[in-house]
């Protein structure tokens, strides 16, 4: 069998700096500065990692096989139909169910990815994508198994964050509060104002009467308030002066304070 060809790297690009380190450290930076928030659906943020860094230093061989699978498998998450104007309830329903649908294709072939390449460096952007296509597909409790592996096994990822908040939220709409809290918790002790301000957001949302998750759902105004008011603590500073994201985030907290008066 002939040999693989391997490409051969300069000098110039082994002095380059690596475009994947380069990469997680723009996306993180800018979660930080814009505060892309959006509960369990930003776990999608890692297809975007694939598709721009995976080949810049998998160039050959078991590598690119790998790389290449992963993008398959992720493939249908990522897929998203052009936005349309003024679509009817029925044409939402469809549009909402054909998501479901690429997100349980995509959960079976993540699972297929990860039974194959368990050591992988790429099992960790996997488990992340599993949990955001569990929660697309509907079920919480799949996407808090997924976020909770990765947590596990890449607890000083620079992701970190960003999977406590996801499991946190997953696990509150399986029904697991007591490891939703754990999780906001976790996130509260993030060193962004931003990120804490966030966890003590929905810290203060599961003892809020109004956002329970469910009816039955216990509730302590006194909690709530006491959340909120850390979460505004977080951001202190002049509201004139306050960047974009923590402004957004400071009068939602202040409006919830306003709930639990």
């Amino acid at each position: 069998m002939a040999a693989q060809k391997v490409t051969k790297v300069t000098k110039k690009e082994l002095a380059a700096p690596d475009e994947f380190q380069e990469s997680m450290g723009k996306l993180v930076e800018f979660f930080r500065l814009y505060g892309a928030w959006v509960g369990a659906g930003a776990a999608l943020i890692v297809i975007g990692i694939v598709g721009g860094v995976l080949l810049s230093r998998m160039n050959t061989g078991k590598s690119l096989d790998r790389s290449n699978a992963f993008l398959k498998a992720a493939a249908p998450l990522a897929a998203q139909p052009a936005p349309k104007e003024a679509q009817d309830a029925e044409a939402l329903k469809k549009a909402a169910d054909a998501e479901k649908t690429r997100a349980a294709q995509a959960l079976a072939e993540l699972d297929k990815f990860l039974a194959a390449n368990p050591k992988s460096d790429l099992a960790g952007a996997a488990q992340m994508t599993k949990g955001a296509a569990a929660m697309t597909a509907g079920d919480a409790a799949a996407a808090a198994t997924a976020w909770k592996t990765y947590l596990d096994a890449n607890a000083t990822s620079p992701y970190a964050w960003l999977a406590w908040e996801s499991y946190g939220i997953a696990s509150d709409q399986a029904g697991n509060r007591a490891e939703a809290e754990k999780a906001f918790g976790e996130l509260a002790k993030s060193e962004s104002g931003l990120a804490r301000a966030y966890a003590f957001l929905h810290l203060g949302d599961l003892y809020n009467p109004n956002a329970k998750a469910r009816p039955n759902d216990p509730s302590d105004p006194a909690k709530a308030k006491e959340f909120y008011q850390k979460g505004v603590d977080a951001l202190n500073g002049p509201l004139d002066r306050m960047p974009g994201p923590q402004l957004v985030a400071r009068k939602t907290l202040d409006e919830r304070l306003q709930t639990v008066r």
